[in-house]
């Protein structure tokens, strides 16, 4: 499954104060069918995460920052203050998915960073958003995309044909505010 998930259940854990807060993933090399970071499940916050260093060998998505999923009753999981750095994507189906994931999103998505962030990759890079939820703040510095034609795989995820991997879209913007490309 996922390499790594960052999720806040606050129904599910003794904890109910619904915040996971201050992550931190550094020097890792990784190969995963599936999403290589996932943030999102649930409906509290996730918030001061901070992810450098990756070295992506084989991914189906590299990074995926997404609010709440199909069939959920929640309104969304809040994400604000990510940022992921000098990481290395060499095959993935799709590099970055910032997204509100369904229509129920009422949950903030903001200030998220991608920087120094290099991805050989099959479909694209998405920021959408849906619902009541528009990412806002999603910054994108010094990326490096390759668009290459391939047969890379998704493996057994569930969600496979909701997120556009359309390869004619290397860079998808739709339903946000203040996104900025630097450098891409």
């Amino acid at each position: 499954d996922d390499a790594f998930a960052i999720r806040c259940c606050p129904r599910l854990l003794k904890s109910k104060r619904g915040v996971c807060e201050d992550i931190r993933i550094d020097n890792c090399k990784v190969r995963t069918e599936c999403e290589v970071v996932r943030i999102g499940v649930g409906d509290g916050l996730v918030r001061n995460v901070r992810i450098s260093n990756l070295d992506v060998s084989d991914a189906g998505r590299g990074f995926v920052v997404q609010s709440i999923y199909p069939g959920t009753k929640y309104k969304g999981l809040g994400i604000e203050d990510v940022v992921i750095s000098d990481c290395t994507l060499r095959k993935v189906v799709q590099a970055i998915a910032v997204t509100a994931g369904t229509s129920n999103a009422q949950s903030p998505l903001k200030d998220v960073t991608f920087e120094r962030v290099s991805a050989n990759l099959e479909g694209g890079v998405m920021v959408n958003g849906l619902g009541r939820t528009r990412p806002t703040n999603i910054r994108f510095k010094d990326v490096r995309l390759r668009a290459v034609k391939g047969d890379f795989v998704l493996g057994h995820d569930w969600e496979v044909g909701k997120m556009d991997n359309d390869p004619r879209n290397v860079i998808r913007i739709e339903r946000a505010d203040g996104v900025t490309l630097e450098g891409v």
